[in-house]
């Protein structure tokens, strides 16, 4: 979807995908050697920054320019976006929760990544997760960009572009409901391959089997000119948890401040954001109303079934033995009694 972005609180559409800035990394460092190659602030000015200014609490800190602010020592820290390498050379940075559960995955895409390029010239990334609990990366994947919104800079006539590119942490090989706490993000350069013949997979470093990384929709379809290998990243957005979340954190019918509670610790479907706490929010203090399909019915045990068994037929002796006493009795009044049992 082509179009300017738009935002609702916290969360915020760009580029066909909507992510909640609230969720987003704490930290972002250099993977040493510290082969960054610049940073820019071209495109991410003329798309993101104007969130800031709709009423909207989109915060700029957040940007992988301004998160790496200082990091690298010669280089000028003060753009939004980072150009991460050359041809010759791989730039990998690294963003994180600071060791706590950062993104879920769930049915979909998980997180998103922005890139900066002109006009039907995406450039070549790669991208690892690391699953809570674990010590080692996934290995990098490389997948075309999914969509594309044009900007025209304030200043000057040329249009550049921001792509998005949504990630499936089921791509990365994790279990629905899976967490990572880091990701990493790195160029492709020419020598290295994709094991897929889409142009699209997990990325063979440095070459040997496999096939050329292609630039998909968003580009002309073949393979990446020299000028394609320096891809300068701006933005990671974690993309919201699809749920029908009422603010019932623990489940219990009420929304009360036990719920609160649940949520100031991590409870909630999307661990502390705004949007989690502002339905709790909005439906503080009323109860959740129970369907058909909210409460599991359980399958009849072999014990209860047995005692349903006996109680139907011992209630069925009663009954027979209130009909034979009822003939007794009518049979005593008619004289008949002897005949009729």
């Amino acid at each position: 979807m082509l179009g300017p972005a738009a935002g609702s609180g916290d969360t915020f559409t760009v580029a066909s995908f909507t992510f909640d800035d609230t969720l987003g990394p704490t930290t972002v460092v250099p993977v040493p050697p510290n082969l960054i190659s610049d940073f820019e602030s071209f495109a991410f000015n003329a798309q993101f920054i104007p969130l800031s200014n709709q009423g909207n609490d989109f915060d700029i800190n957040k940007s992988i320019g301004i998160q790496l602010l200082g990091s690298i020592p010669g280089k000028n820290a003060g753009g939004t976006s980072v150009s991460l390498g050359d041809t010759t050379f791989q730039g990998i940075i690294e963003l994180n929760w600071g060791g706590s559960p950062g993104v879920t995955n769930h049915d979909g895409d998980d997180f998103v990544a922005y890139e900066n390029g002109a006009p039907g010239g995406p450039e070549a990334y790669m991208v690892a997760v690391r699953e809570t609990g674990s010590q080692t990366f996934s290995d990098f994947r490389y997948e075309f960009a999914d969509d594309s919104v044009r900007v025209l800079p304030s200043a000057g006539t040329d249009i550049a572009q921001v792509l998005s590119t949504g990630f499936d942490l089921s791509s990365f090989g994790l279990a629905n409901g899976a967490t990572i706490d880091a990701i990493r993000v790195a160029n492709l350069v020419p020598a290295d391959r994709v094991d897929d013949v889409s142009g699209q997979g997990n990325v063979i470093l440095g070459g040997g089997s496999g096939f050329a990384p292609l630039t998909g929709p968003q580009g002309a379809g073949g393979q990446y000119n020299s000028g394609g290998f320096d891809a300068d990243i701006t933005y990671i957005g974690v993309i919201p948890s699809p749920t029908t979340e009422t603010g019932d954190f623990n489940n219990d019918g009420l929304l009360d401040g036990a719920d609160f509670l649940v949520w100031q610790r991590g409870g909630s479907t999307n661990m502390l954001s705004q949007s989690d706490l502002t339905v709790w929010q909005t439906n503080y203090g009323s109860q959740v109303p129970l369907t058909v399909n909210s409460v599991a019915v359980p399958e009849p045990t072999t014990s209860l079934l047995l005692l349903l068994s006996i109680t139907t037929i011992l209630s069925k002796c009663q009954v027979t033995k209130v009909e034979k006493r009822n003939c007794r009795v009518r049979d005593e009044d008619s004289g008949n009694l002897a005949d009729e049992l």
